[in-house]
């Protein structure tokens, strides 16, 4: 959960000791968009508060690297830090700056020196992500069970990143796409989730399987310039905000009409990056 300071300039995340701590320092302003959720926005006015309360209990946040690393850092270099809950960049001015949040003792390194990733597969979950996971009864009456959740065939992800199908009522793991932000939920018909190859989610192995797969179906056509994405209607748009499409294949811009349009083809799904680096937006990768 997020939330905005009072000053309005400062993005807040809720930690596990129900305090909210800096998440980071927006380039303009933090606003609540028009679904209500906080996030940091270029286009605003910085002079006009936040149209919530700011939350009561904030709790102030320690950035520092850990101790073998306290020395000035060569930019580039990513770490975890001390709580093993966050990735960790190297700046442009050798400091160590938190960038994702992976979950508590989510990120991990990678064989290759200086990498990281967010991986919760082996974690215990929480009494709140079993929510998230919770399975629809088995029951004679299949998934017509007014008690029953979900629907032959339906597909979602869960907070590990598995891929879930519903088969006779009832969430199964379909596969596991490598990662919590490696599940990406479309919102499209007869979709509803699907493996994204983004940010090193996938292996090998899978990336291997899912081109085998993206060469034996028929291509989607590729959206014309000024196309409206309709899948992404319902997320967030602030006029010349950038983002993502619902494959990661498109870099799209919020209109004036309040409404994503094609800005950039970056090719394959999965090439373009939601974030970026340190705040900087979405790009093509």
């Amino acid at each position: 959960m997020k939330a905005c300071s009072a000053d309005g300039k400062q993005l807040l995340l809720y930690n596990k000791n129900a305090q909210y701590e800096l998440f980071k320092t927006c380039p303009a302003c933090c606003r609540y968009g028009n679904h209500g959720y906080a996030d940091c926005y270029t286009q605003c006015d910085p002079s006009k508060p936040p149209d919530r309360d700011p939350p009561e209990a904030v709790a102030k946040r320690d950035d520092g690297p850990p101790p073998s690393i306290e020395a000035k850092c060569s930019p580039g270099t990513w770490i975890c830090d001390k709580s093993k809950s966050w990735t960790m960049a190297c700046t442009a001015d050798g400091i160590f700056a938190r960038t994702s949040y992976c979950g508590d003792g989510c990120c991990k390194y990678g064989s290759t020196p200086g990498v990281v990733f967010c991986d919760c597969r082996n974690r215990e979950p929480s009494p709140e992500e079993q929510d998230l996971t919770a399975r629809c009864p088995p029951s004679s009456a299949g998934c017509g069970d007014p008690k029953c959740n979900c629907g032959s065939g339906q597909r979602r992800c869960d907070y590990r990143g598995n891929l879930l199908v519903c088969i006779k009522c009832q969430w199964e793991i379909e596969t596991d796409c490598g990662g919590p932000k490696c599940c990406l939920e479309t919102g499209l018909p007869g979709t509803g989730a699907q493996c994204s190859c983004h940010r090193g989610c996938c292996g090998q192995k899978k990336l291997r399987a899912i081109h085998e797969l993206e060469r034996s179906a028929a291509p989607a056509p590729a959206p014309a310039d000024d196309e409206v994405l309709d899948a992404d209607k319902k997320r967030n748009c602030e006029y010349n905000r950038l983002s993502c499409n619902g494959d990661y294949s498109v870099l799209q811009i919020c209109n004036k009409s309040g409404q994503w349009v094609v800005k950039q083809k970056c090719g394959k799904p999965g090439r373009c990056i939601p974030d970026g680096l340190f705040g900087t937006g979405a790009k093509c990768a």
